[in-house]
């Protein structure tokens, strides 16, 4: 169906709108509209997603420019349907509109672009894109929307869209690609000490698609906040390393005139931190952790926890998790009432520390002691926990400063006589992070005696 109209895309879009059953009336005046309220938006490197009054939300692309309009009003003849349109003028990029459909009464909104093109969004998501001398109109959800390509309107059915270019001026019409359908390797992720957790999600090539984006949300207590834009032409990707928190993830798929595919369904992500004690360590989520200290949980409220491999029984998640009577144990995480685990083990720190003094009848003045600290693990080979031993060695219970001499699982020193008189008491100790002693050693040293003399 076709008729004649002016060319101002102003007036076609008013025609749309009475070819729809709106009675356009009195626009509204710039200057009523309200100081705060903004009418431009631009966005460079990131998207912006703006929430407006009525249920309406805005998501303009990279390198975006879009400008709000006066209102129309308007009658549907829909009883779900509000009286005033929002108008919005895309001068480039990409603005996706989602009207809720939920939400009473509907808003409809009214998007132009370049070329002599428009669309009306009569409820639920519709896409404007303006690239490259293209502008694309697409409808993605919910109901049917009305294109305007020059004097021509025409319906822009669900799941369908029209790109506009100097090849195809009238408007080629094709389906709009399908979303993809992302997986993730769990939905349940650690994050050790100060590591970042990991992950991957994939999903499968969507026909028509050369692109794909994934949109990463993170929500700082209830407030979403968006992160960076992951893009790839695979499908697949690995997410970045997430601190602990609450995250979801939805991907898109981009076709060849750029026009992306609704979001897929969102993917959640809980990231629990496992907060170290001082002498704990990890590798391979196997998590060596000092007797008597507790791994600290965050971000797992609403998460339950079991001991053991097999345990049936799941209370709700504590603040921390310890070893099981000083032995080794299993950690089982899961979200209450659900079935997928994550699991960490716990083991005690197995350290030997040995300290020594050299020899054990020293005689000062004389040849300098030898003092030599050591941490070997459950195997006796040199242990990787020597940073968190300290030795402290004192003389006559005076603190003394030396200087040591590194080696794999090994410290060592040469103590000089002091300058106070003797005898003296040399004591070696190694302490923990927490200061208490884990070896010691003493020796008592002999003041020489004087060469005697003889006399004429």
């Amino acid at each position: 169906m076709s008729r004649e109209m002016p060319r101002s895309l102003n007036v076609v879009l008013l025609l749309i709108a009475l070819a729809v059953g709106v009675s356009p009336c009195a626009a509204e005046s710039p200057a009523s509209a309200s100081a705060a309220e903004r009418t431009d938006w631009s966005t460079d490197d990131a998207p912006l997603r703006v929430v407006l009054r009525d249920g309406v939300t805005l998501q303009l692309g990279p390198h975006s420019a879009l400008r709000r309009l006066p209102g129309i009003d308007v009658a549907v003849g829909k009883k779900d349907t509000a009286g005033r349109a929002l108008v919005f003028e895309l001068a480039q990029g990409h603005l996706e509109v989602d009207v809720d459909l939920a939400h009473r009464p509907i808003q409809p909104v009214m998007v132009r672009a370049p070329r002599k093109v428009g669309i009306i969004a009569k409820g639920g998501r519709a896409a404007v894109m303006a690239r490259d001398g293209n502008v694309t109109l697409a409808t993605l959800s919910g109901r049917d929307s009305i294109g305007a390509v020059g004097e021509r309107w025409r319906p822009v059915k669900v799941g369908r869209a029209l790109t506009v270019s100097v090849a195809n001026p009238d408007g080629a019409a094709r389906d709009v690609i399908s979303p993809p359908s992302p997986k993730v390797d769990s939905h349940l992720l650690l994050a050790m000490g100060s590591n970042p957790s990991n992950n991957r999600m994939d999903w499968s090539a969507v026909p028509g698609a050369t692109s794909y984006w994934v949109d990463l949300t993170q929500f700082v207590g209830n407030e979403p906040v968006s992160l960076p834009i992951i893009t790839t032409t695979d499908p697949g990707c690995a997410l970045p390393g997430l601190a602990p928190g609450r995250y979801s993830a939805s991907v898109h798929a981009r076709d060849a005139y750029g026009l992306d595919s609704a979001p897929s369904a969102p993917v959640s992500l809980r990231v629990v931190g496992l907060t170290l004690p001082p002498g704990a360590s990890e590798e391979a989520g196997r998590l060596e952790v000092p007797v008597g200290q507790r791994v600290g949980l965050t971000h797992a409220e609403g998460l339950e926890v079991t001991y053991g491999n097999t345990n049936p029984i799941f209370v709700s998640a504590p603040k921390s998790v310890g070893l099981y009577h000083g032995r080794g144990v299993v950690v089982r995480l899961r979200e209450r009432g659900g079935t997928a685990e994550r699991r960490f083990e716990l083991m005690p720190l197995v350290v030997r520390v040995e300290v020594q003094t050299n020899p054990r009848n020293p005689v000062w003045p004389g040849d300098p002691m030898e003092l030599v600290l050591r941490v070997l693990d459950e195997r006796g080979a040199p242990s990787s926990h020597l940073d968190e031993v300290t030795p402290e060695v004192t003389i006559n219970s005076v603190v003394t400063a030396v200087e040591w001499t590194k080696k794999p699982g090994e410290l060592r020193a040469k103590l000089e006589k002091p300058p106070f008189p003797g005898p003296w008491v040399v004591r070696l100790a190694a302490r923990d992070a927490q200061g208490s002693v884990l070896a010691r050693d003493f020796v008592e040293v002999q003041l020489r005696p004087k060469p005697a003399t003889s006399e004429f």
